[in-house]
């Protein structure tokens, strides 16, 4: 038993209580709020996070070739990233002129 425990009325019955958390416990909130299984292993849990950064890049190369298709004389030219920015809107708010230049980066 631990010396800093001596004394303390209960204090054996207190470090059976005490063990290590379930991983249900560990698990992040909006996975349990979810419904997810929050008992995920490592390897499943590595495949949930491949699959959602694939979703988003999917996602992100289809915003591309729709800005691309909307805007051909402005696209990838000198200046034009503010224009298309301050013009368009993703989910009701405005793009970033950062987020067009690293657009016109990737397409």
């Amino acid at each position: 038993m631990p010396t800093h425990l001596v004394g303390w009325p209960g204090a054996e019955g207190n470090l059976e209580k005490h063990k290590p958390a379930e991983a249900w416990e560990r698990a992040p909130s909006y996975l349990v709020q979810a419904g997810e299984c929050p008992c995920l292993d490592a390897h499943a849990l590595q495949e949930l996070t491949q699959a959602s950064g694939r979703a988003r890049a999917q996602e992100r190369t289809v915003r591309i070739a729709e800005l691309k298709a909307k805007y051909p004389d402005f696209w990838g030219k000198r200046g034009t990233a503010k224009v298309i920015a301050s013009l368009e809107t993703a989910d009701g708010n405005p793009l970033m002129e950062r987020t067009v230049r690293k657009y016109f980066r990737d397409g």
